[in-house]
């Protein structure tokens, strides 16, 4: 007997079938519940929720597969190695390979990452919808040469390579699933025992199949949702194309079968939602005439504002009475909202589950074992090395890490040195010491391995050797700890994962050793089998508690009681989702299949009803309120576009609005608190400035628990003004500073004190930067300036000697950096015109001009330092001038400064004054102080660039120029200068190390920390 149960979404189907299971159980009648693999917990769960029961016994909740592993198991057949996703896509590695010759169009593709996978999903399609490689090579014969017939041909070599695996001593799913079909009639178990199926929406063809046979032992009852006479065919297409193939499959094996509606309870949710029920996907809706209360449209400017907002909402309701499980929040986006929710909710002391599948190729164990194995088959490069040094499973200490990677990427270290030592020195003894010595002891054990596995020859031999390896390291031992450190911090699923790592590595490990047994393998090929593996492996979780919000996809919150439903980032291509066709056979040809009789599951039709289904019931589950939301910029600042479902909503509900959630700043985060940390949060925002933080850090300093240090340490973190002794011996020792310090201060202060008083020391890569380009321009025109007598230059020999000092400096520049790839060297060649041209221009601007030094210091050696009086005591300003020339003219010596400057640096006079451009008129003042009774002349910059352009104040008194100054204004230049320099010092040392905006705050390397970026879009 078939009993069908149809009706609409959150019909109570569901609830019907649990009120017959229960009335099962009291009777002592067993019965079975199948259900998708993911949701059998959720499913556990709602029987004891709804039957008031703590467990049961006479019932199993399963899914088809451990079904058929059940009846398989009870007549002794499964004595097959089982294959789960992870070891079929090794196995469809291990197929191609053995069949590689003997493909056609994919012979080169069949190397590439993903492709295994690509190929087993089509078998598996294959072997779902029932169809055997005889009947794919009767297709294949009816085709004509072209794209489509040489796919099909590789995959009938490989299906019948797969075949092959499974007959060895191997079985899958659908294996399994055709075994306990045919062991169904004789299966006494199953005997007077009702089968109860619910959530899905459509089957493959071989459960069909199996459900067919069900039908001839037992009782069946499913629920599948459904409209009434086939109404509403837009929402419930796919499943009543589901409920005509059941139909069909009853009256074929004549088993009697019945259809029962359930009439939806108007109690059950709120009018809104029953509404979007009836009306969502109809052509023509009517539109709601009542008082539009549970149905909320929200713009947010950001993701971070969106969930901060969900976030609220969700404590608010909790405070009101209402449980953490009765919301849901749901998105098509977990890769983008994932860190997003965990951060905002955990600040907030929101319990959160995350139903999604997680990455465990990306984990540190699995990281660790193919950096390992990519030193074995490819050397010991600097990118395998570094990846292995920076997990968390090495023997290194954390300042061992920093020193042994750092020396690598800023001193240029080979492979070959990592491996046997330094070839050359590099200028530091110390750290070369500190180096080999980290070196020696990390290197050795790896060395050791790469030596023991490159002497194995089977997939068997390897496995063992990495095993072993694992074990000698402790692997295991550091994972423990790691899961140790997770629960302590309260990342309870990640702690989760992290312990299946362990288990699920050695398993890998075995799988592939069974595969491939004794075949001749490389290390290479290996460690890509291997990695196949891993990527096809995921990890999942179930909650920590059982009162949680649940995030994740659409389809998360479905056959859930769910009160409140927060569906946000539903942007364009988002919500409706692009689909994407990542098959091997497209939606053309399988369109063209179908006329050849090879129907495939897969179509498109299929997935867009599915798509379409997955919106409808994420906004039906409900009920009582739903929230849908999205952002207008993303977390970069491009601007997004709201999904096309926000106009369905206005069309079925006019007096609805959407409302622009625009962020607010902290002071009006911090009139309703919702927690501690979020208190801090925003606190730290505002910089303790509002009268709100003021009162917030007196009250929390008032506890005395360790709890609020953390605040007390935020607090004095962000203090924006030290103590003047402090930032006397912080900022100026022994009364000395340099030019660019006060224009650095000018700039930022906080920029100062991060880079002058705190002096982080900055990771520098083997490559060419910006200091190291104007470093070697800067001495190959010194040298050219010395060493030639510019009047009797041609241009040509200009370049010549400019070209000669070139290529003598740059092999010496950070170690070879500037010619140690080829794109480098061709960037050289650029490099050197450009210089060259500069060498010329200098000769011409020379013209009557002799040159009186280059690099000329004071505060160092022969010059002295530039004296400054301020109000906590006289300051000595050092600097070095690039090059200073003397002009004689009407008997009078007149000086000019010119600064080398390969960035886009020109003179502007109001940055005199507001500090962020003295260097010029500091460094003049210097020059006229040690030359007695000379005069300016100019003060220039010289840009490196194509037309090598002067920036600077000039003279009119040896220049004809309209905009040259007059000798008055001159000194006055030089003069607000001075009062410049006098009052950036007091400011230094007065402490102040406030942040300050300015044009380069993107370019700052401690925007990151400064904090002025938050605080401008809080406020803005």
């Amino acid at each position: 007997m078939l009993k069908i149960i149809t009706g609409r979404i959150s019909s109570s189907k569901t609830h019907i079938l649990i009120e017959e299971i229960g009335k099962r159980i009291e009777s002592r009648q067993k019965s079975i519940l199948i259900v998708p693999d993911p949701v059998t917990y959720n499913f556990e769960q709602r029987l004891c929720s709804q039957l008031n029961i703590n467990g049961f016994i006479d019932v199993e909740v399963c899914s088809f597969n451990r079904l058929a592993s059940s009846i398989v198991d009870f007549f002794g057949k499964n004595k097959k190695s089982y294959l789960d996703d992870s070891a079929k896509t090794m196995a469809m590695r291990f197929c191609i390979l053995n069949c590689k010759d003997k493909l056609t169009i994919f012979k080169s593709t069949s190397d590439k990452k993903g492709f295994s996978a690509l190929a087993l999903k089509m078998i598996s399609t294959l072997e779902n919808c029932g169809y055997s490689v005889d009947d794919l090579n009767n297709v294949i014969q009816k085709l004509d040469n072209g794209i489509l017939k040489y796919k099909l041909m590789d995959m009938a070599v490989l299906y019948q390579e797969y075949n092959k695996i499974l007959s060895s001593g191997y079985t899958d799913n659908a294996d399994k699933l055709k075994t306990a079909q045919q062991l169904l009639p004789v299966y006494s178990r199953i005997k007077n025992t009702v089968i109860y199926i619910d959530g899905f929406d459509v089957f493959t063809t071989s459960l069909y199949n199996f459900i067919g046979s069900l039908m001839e032992q037992t009782d069946i009852v499913i629920a599948l949702s459904c409209a009434e006479n086939n109404s509403d065919s837009t929402a419930y297409e796919i499943h009543q194309i589901t409920l005509d193939n059941l139909i069909k499959i009853a009256k074929e094996r004549n088993v009697p079968f019945k259809i029962e509606h359930t009439k939806r309870n108007t109690n059950h949710k709120s009018d809104e939602i029953h509404f979007i029920e009836d009306n969502f996907y109809k052509t023509k809706p009517f539109a709601f005439t009542k008082d539009t209360k549970n149905i909320f449209l929200n713009y947010y400017l950001s993701p971070q504002d969106e969930i901060e907002m969900v976030a609220r909402s969700i404590f608010d309701g909790v405070k009101k009475g209402n449980r953490f499980k009765d919301y849901a929040l749901l998105c098509n986006d977990l890769d983008k909202y994932s860190p997003l929710v965990n951060t905002i909710f955990a600040r907030y002391n929101i319990p959160v589950h995350t139903n999604k599948k997680y990455d465990i190729a990306a984990h540190p164990v699995s990281m660790y074992l193919f950096a390992l194995l990519k030193c074995a088959y490819s050397g010991f490069t600097p990118e395998n090395i570094l990846n292995l040094a920076l997990s968390s499973l090495t023997s290194l200490q954390q300042d061992e890490k920093e020193i042994f990677v750092s020396f690598i990427k800023e001193m240029g270290v080979k492979g070959y040195e990592i491996e046997n030592g330094l070839y050359f020195d590099r200028g530091d003894t110390e750290k070369q010491t500190q180096f080999d010595i980290i070196r020696k002891s990390f290197v050795a054990p790896i060395k050791e391995f790469r030596k023991n596995i490159l002497q194995k020859n089977t997939a068997t031999e390897m496995a063992s050797c990495c095993y072993d390896f694992l074990k000698e390291q402790g692997i295991y031992e550091k994972t423990q700890n790691l899961v140790d450190q997770y629960e302590e911090m309260g990342f309870f699923e990640l702690s989760d994962i992290t312990a299946q790592l362990w288990n699920k590595t050695q398993a890998l490990l075995e799988e592939v050793a069974q595969l491939f047994g004794s075949t001749p393998i490389s290390v290479e090929e290996f460690s890509k089998t291997l990695h196949e593996g891993f990527v096809s492996s995921n990890a999942s979780t179930i909650p920590s508690v059982l009162d949680c919000v649940t995030f994740g996809e659409l389809t998360s919150a479905k056959e859930q009681e769910i009160s409140y439903v927060f569906i946000v980032g539903a942007n364009d291509g988002i919500i409706p989702k692009t689909y994407s066709d990542e098959r091997i056979v497209t939606a053309s040809e399988s369109a063209l299949l179908i006329d050849l009789g090879l129907e495939l599951t897969h179509s498109v039709e299929t997935e867009d009803a599915r798509l379409r289904y997955n919106i409808y019931s994420a906004i039906c589950t409900p009920t009582k309120a739903l929230s849908f939301s999205c952002p207008l910029f993303n977390q970069n600042g491009s601007p997004l576009s709201p999904s096309p479902i926000f106009k369905r909503f206005l069309q079925l509900f006019p007096e609805l609005r959407i409302t622009n959630n625009v962020s607010l700043t902290p002071r009006d985060n911090l009139k309703k608190i919702y927690s501690i940390e979020q208190a801090m949060h925003f606190m730290a925002l505002d910089r303790l400035n509002s009268p709100e933080s003021v009162a917030l850090s007196k009250y929390f300093d008032s506890f005395n628990n360790r709890k609020y240090d953390i605040l007390k340490q935020q607090k004095k973190s962000k203090e924006t003004v030290l103590p003047k002794d402090i930032a006397s011996k912080l900022f100026l020792h022994k009364n000395s500073t340099s030019i660019s310090r006060l224009e650095t201060f000018a700039t930022c202060p906080y920029k100062h004190f991060i880079e002058y008083g705190l002096s982080p020391v900055k990771s520098k890569e083997y490559n060419t930067d910006s200091l190291d380009i104007g470093t070697m321009i800067h001495t190959t025109l010194e040298i050219f300036t010395k060493e030639n007598a510019f009047n009797e230059l041609t241009r040509q020999e200009c370049y010549d000697k400019t070209s000669e000092i070139f290529d003598k400096i740059v092999p010496d520049v950070h170690f070879g950096a500037m010619i140690s790839t080829n794109r480098q060297k061709a960037f050289n060649k650029i490099l050197k015109d450009l210089t060259s041209e500069s060498a010329w221009k200098i000769k011409e601007h020379l013209k009557g001009f002799s040159v009186i030094g280059q690099e000329i210091s004071f505060g160092y050696n022969k010059f002295p330092p530039i004296e400054i009086d301020t109000e906590y005591g006289k300051l000595y300003i050092k600097g070095k001038i690039d090059r200073a020339d003397s002009l004689e003219k009407d008997g009078s010596v007149y000086l000019r400064i010119v600064d080398y400057k390969s960035g886009d640096k020109k003179f502007n006079a109001y940055n005199v004054e507001n500090g962020t451009d003295i260097q010029l008129m500091i460094y003049m003042d210097a020059l006229l102080s040690h030359f007695k009774n000379s005069k300016p002349a100019s003060a220039q910059y010289m840009l490196i660039a194509k037309d090598n352009e002067l920036s600077g104040p000039v003279n009119n008194a040896v220049c004809d120029d309209k905009k040259a100054l007059s000798e008055d204004v001159f000194y006055e230049l030089i003069d607000t200068s001075k009062k410049t320099a006098v009052k950036l010092a007091q400011d230094i040392l007065s402490g102040n190390i406030m942040p300050a905006e300015c044009d380069n705050c993107a370019y700052c390397d401690y925007n990151g920390i400064c904090g002025i970026k938050n605080i401008d879009k809080e406020e803005n």
